[in-house]
C-alpha cells in the first residue's frame, strides 16, 4: 500500500536503527518462529505503567516533568534491554543467526516487544521486575515520595507466527487492561501479568473467551448455579513467578505430558471429574511427580484442605471456585525446556 512522506521517513529511520544496532534482528515473524521452542510460536508482550498520570499531577515545574519523562523513558529501555540479554542469538537450521526478539516500541512508560515463544513469559516477568526495581530511582530524581511503588501491567499473547499482528495487538491490550485491574485490586503494591495462549483464529476477544470457555459454561456436566472459573489469571508479579517456578518443577520432574492432558481435559468436564482425575493421577505417578502436584496445590489451593485442583474463594454471595491447573498446562510448552523429553509411558 502507498505510504505518506511521514510514514516513509519513519520506516527508513527504523531500518537505519535496525542496521546499526540490531544486525541480527529477525526479518519477519516467521523468522522469529523458526528459532522458537516449540517451533512456530511467538509471544507478543504489551506493557504500560500504572497510574503514571497520578504521578505527573504531583510535578510542579518544567524541569521536574523533563526529568521524570527522561527517567521513565530510560528505565523502560533499560528494563527491556537487560531482560532480553538473557536470550542470545539463535542459529537457523539453514545457517546464520538471529536475535529471538524484536522491539516494536519501547519508550515513555509503555512497550511492545515480540519474542520467541519460549522467552515470552519469563521475559515479560523480567521486564516487569526490572521496571519495578528501577522505579524508586526515577521518583527520587524528581523528589517524589517512594512509599508507594511505580509498577507495570503486562499482557502476553502466545500464538503461531502466522497469527495476524492486529489481533496480537488487540488481545495484548486487553490483557494489559486486565493486569491493570489486578494491580488496582492489590493497591498498586506490585506489577501484574495476564496471558493468553491462542489456539483458534477466532480468539480475538478476551472477555468472550474468559466468560464462555473458561467458566462453568464449558462444562460437559454442570452443577447448577455455581460460579466456576477454570483459571486464576490475571496474576500479580509474585504469583506469576510462583506459577512459572511450579511449571518448571513439573518439567524437572519429567512429568508425563499425557497425564497433564488428562488432568486438563477433566477441568472442562465437571468439577467432580476434575477432582477424580487429580486423585487418580496422584495415585499412579511416581513420588517426584506426586510431590510436584502437591507443591502446586499447596501454592494455588485454598489452604483449607479443599479438593484439588479447585480453590474456593469466599464472597458475599456464597463462594466461587477457581483453578490454576489449566494455566500451568497451557504455559508448559513455553517454559524453557518444558515439555522436552517428557515421559509419556
Amino acid at each position: 500500500a502507498p505510504l505518506c512522506q511521514s510514514c516513509t521517513a519513519k520506516r527508513e529511520a527504523f531500518k537505519e536503527y535496525r542496521n546499526e544496532f540490531t544486525q541480527d534482528a529477525p526479518d519477519d515473524l516467521e523468522s522469529l518462529g523458526k528459532v522458537a521452542r516449540p517451533p512456530g510460536y511467538i509471544g507478543f508482550i504489551y506493557a504500560d505503567g500504572n497510574n503514571t498520570g497520578e504521578w505527573t499531577k504531583q510535578l510542579s515545574s518544567v524541569k521536574q516533568y523533563k526529568d521524570f519523562a527522561e527517567g521513565l523513558n530510560a528505565l523502560v529501555q533499560s528494563a527491556v534491554r537487560e531482560a532480553l540479554k538473557k536470550y542470545p542469538p539463535r542459529r537457523y537450521k539453514e545457517g546464520g543467526e538471529i536475535e529471538p526478539h524484536e522491539k516494536l516500541l519501547v519508550g515513555g512508560d509503555d512497550l511492545m516487544v515480540v519474542v520467541a515463544g519460549d522467552a515470552a513469559l519469563s521475559g515479560a516477568m523480567d521486564i516487569t521486575t526490572a521496571f519495578q526495581a528501577g522505579a524508586p530511582g526515577v521518583l527520587q530524581r524528581v523528589k517524589l515520595k517512594t512509599e508507594k511503588p511505580l509498577t507495570l501491567a503486562t499482557g502476553v499473547v502466545l500464538a503461531h507466527a502466522s497469527f495476524p499482528m492486529a489481533a496480537f495487538y488487540k488481545l495484548a491490550k486487553q490483557l494489559c487492561r486486565s493486569a491493570k485491574r489486578c494491580c488496582a485490586e492489590a493497591g498498586y503494591q506490585e506489577g501484574a501479568l495476564d496471558f493468553m495462549v491462542v489456539t483458534a483464529a477466532g480468539s480475538s476477544d478476551l472477555k468472550i473467551v474468559r466468560d464462555e470457555v473458561l467458566t462453568q459454561h464449558s462444562f460437559v456436566f454442570s452443577h447448577g448455579p455455581r460460579e466456576v472459573r477454570l483459571t486464576q489469571r490475571p496474576y500479580t508479579l509474585t504469583e506469576a513467578r510462583k506459577l512459572l517456578e511450579h511449571t518448571q518443577r513439573f518439567e524437572r520432574a519429567n512429568f508425563p505430558r499425557s497425564q497433564l492432558q488428562f488432568l486438563y481435559e477433566g477441568l472442562f468436564h465437571s468439577q467432580v471429574e476434575a477432582i477424580y482425575r487429580w486423585g487418580k493421577v496422584a495415585g499412579r505417578v511416581g513420588k517426584e511427580h506426586y510431590q510436584a502436584m502437591k507443591g502446586f496445590y499447596d501454592a494455588f489451593g485454598d489452604g483449607q484442605g479443599g479438593f484439588p485442583p479447585w480453590r474456593q474463594d469466599r464472597n458475599p454471595s456464597g463462594g466461587s471456585f477457581t483453578s490454576a491447573l489449566g494455566d500451568l498446562v497451557e504455559i508448559y510448552p513455553f517454559v524453557p525446556n518444558a515439555g522436552k523429553g517428557g515421559n509419556d509411558a
